[in-house]
């Protein structure tokens, strides 16, 4: 029972099997703009004071729809599917519930403060909606699907996936920090392999039921669960 959980649906299967090299090019383009974009967006934040992450990921989002209309291909390639739905929703939100409370069982035992409800609230949709529900549509949704248009072997995609993942984490907080990219990676290269880790878990998230759900609500309460307390 406990191999079949981690089973993949088989309509993902049937889906990704269909993508070609083209796919998997206009999956890389988007790729490449998220990451000039994120570093140019960490300057701008740096120089100027002005975060513009809000737009810029609506704007990420949107590109990745219209490539799918480009290539008459359907919303639910993305995840946005009926089927398992509710599966998706549960499992996510169990899931999330766990790491909020795993993340906060100090605070909670020694009785830490509360951030203010209006921070709690503006906080849970900043991360549900523009970080997780987005970052989960143009990775886990688009560009992990579409590599298999080039990759066809799962486990390589999913590195290759996790790579990818891994370092479109760097150019915002490079640019942000004024920083070159060697001193960055001696710095934080425990975080990002925890980062390639965490693709890892949101895909397989993504993969049992074909659906963005549960990678995006786990994804979103667990960044979510570091603003809870002051």
């Amino acid at each position: 029972m406990l191999i079949n959980f981690f089973n993949t649906d088989e309509s993902y299967k049937e889906q990704v099997a269909e993508y070609q090299k083209k796919d998997t090019m206009m999956a890389i383009v988007v790729w490449g703009i998220v990451m000039v974009t994120y570093y140019f967006m960490g300057q701008l934040y740096a120089n100027k004071g002005v975060y513009l992450g809000i737009q810029v990921n609506m704007v990420l989002a949107i590109l990745c729809i219209w490539f799918i209309l480009l290539r008459k291909q359907k919303i639910t390639t993305i995840g946005f599917t009926k089927g398992n739905a509710v599966k998706s929703i549960i499992l996510g939100s169990v899931l999330g519930v766990l790491i909020v409370i795993g993340n906060n069982v100090i605070n909670i035992v020694e009785g830490s403060q509360l951030a203010p409800l209006q921070s709690i609230a503006k906080n849970f949709i900043y991360y549900m909606l523009v970080i997780s529900l987005v970052e989960e549509l143009i990775f886990r949704g688009y560009i992990q699907t579409r590599i298999y248009g080039l990759v066809k072997k799962p486990i390589l995609a999913i590195i290759l996936g996790g790579i990818l993942f891994m370092l479109i984490h760097i150019p915002f907080k490079m640019g942000q920090a004024k920083m070159g990219l060697f001193t960055y990676l001696q710095l934080n290269w425990i975080t990002l392999i925890f980062t390639f880790i965490w693709h890892v878990i949101f895909d397989f998230l993504y993969r049992k039921y074909n659906t963005i759900y549960a990678p995006a609500i786990f994804h979103g309460l667990m960044d979510w669960a570091n603003y809870l307390f002051l």
